[in-house]
């Protein structure tokens, strides 16, 4: 399932390209309908509601949250993830 971005997911997208893409390995696609960011076939990034989801290991996710209040669990579309992930 394909979305249309809003304007600030694009605006991420364009600020995380000018970066990220510039590191040998790194490539852009789709996963989920999610703008995503990816080395190999490993999503490890993507832009959702409004945010950049980042893969992290579910301790790192952890301390990351309890030392951002700007940190949630990952909720594609308002729906808890099946994995660890926070934004």
């Amino acid at each position: 399932m394909t979305m249309t971005p809003n304007p600030v997911d694009l605006s991420h997208k364009t600020a995380l390209d000018s970066f990220l893409l510039k590191i040998p390995g790194v490539t852009e696609g789709e996963m989920a309908g999610l703008l995503a960011y990816f080395v190999g076939q490993k999503m490890f990034a993507c832009i959702c509601n409004g945010g950049v989801g980042i893969r992290l290991s579910p301790s790192e996710a952890a301390n990351l949250q309890f030392s951002m209040g700007n940190v949630v669990p990952f909720q594609p579309r308002g729906r808890p993830s099946t994995r660890s992930g926070f934004r």
